[in-house]
């Protein structure tokens, strides 16, 4: 999952190795790749990494925007994703990787993911030249996902802060343990309802396996 941080960011220079995505500790590494070409590092890297990590795509560049990165999450740098979010246009894409886990075959953004998306949408707003959008890739393929109005005043009007949830993390979690450990359905079928169902939580989930991209 990806955490919304604060101000640990350090400087953004280009990367030593510009055209090849790495999971790197700490923030600050700048790639000058495609996204098509970044996409398809990210799902490899899904597939073999040990650890999360996050970038920002934005004008053919992959900003490196995670730190403190762990097994099972990153921080995100708050400031700088901010910085870009002012200063840039077109599209902007947080993107982060849940390393493939056999415990978990299907792994969709957590409801800090959520959390943290729904903050960041609202500083985009402030930048009419921005289209911001959120993804995750798990080996397999990737999830975008995107809030509602009622997550967003929800959180707005408990100052920002990631606990405003009003029990959306136990919600979520009824919803992965009913729909998404249900063996007797198809890997397929329990995503497609596993969309459906968080439709009611004001989540907008899509996923699309990576062999389905368009070349």
């Amino acid at each position: 999952m990806a955490v919304l941080g604060g101000s640990a960011l350090l400087g953004l220079n280009s990367c030593s190795d510009p055209n090849i995505i790495n999971i790197k500790s700490g923030s600050g590494k700048v790639y000058n790749i495609s996204y098509s070409k970044g996409r398809s590092r990210l799902h490899e890297l899904a597939k073999t990494a040990k650890k999360e990590d996050a970038w920002l795509y934005v004008n053919e560049k992959w900003y490196d925007v995670g730190y403190s990165e762990e097994e099972t999450q990153t921080y995100l740098a708050a400031d700088s994703i901010t910085r870009l979010l002012k200063e840039d246009q077109g599209e902007a894409i947080l993107t982060h990787i849940h390393p493939h886990s056999t415990e978990y075959q299907i792994f969709p953004p957590a409801p800090f993911d959520i959390a943290s998306h729904a903050q960041l949408k609202k500083e985009a707003r402030k930048n009419p030249k921005i289209e911001f959008k959120s993804e995750v890739y798990d080996g397999y393929g990737v999830w975008r996902y995107d809030t509602t109005e009622s997550i967003e005043s929800k959180i707005e009007g408990a100052g920002g802060g990631v606990y405003a949830f009003f029990g959306l993390p136990h919600q979520v979690e009824k919803l992965r343990k009913r729909i998404l450990e249900d063996n007797s359905l198809s890997r397929k079928e329990r995503i497609e309802r596993y969309i459906e169902a968080s439709k009611e939580l004001g989540i907008i989930l899509t996923y699309t396996l990576i062999e389905s991209f368009k070349k």
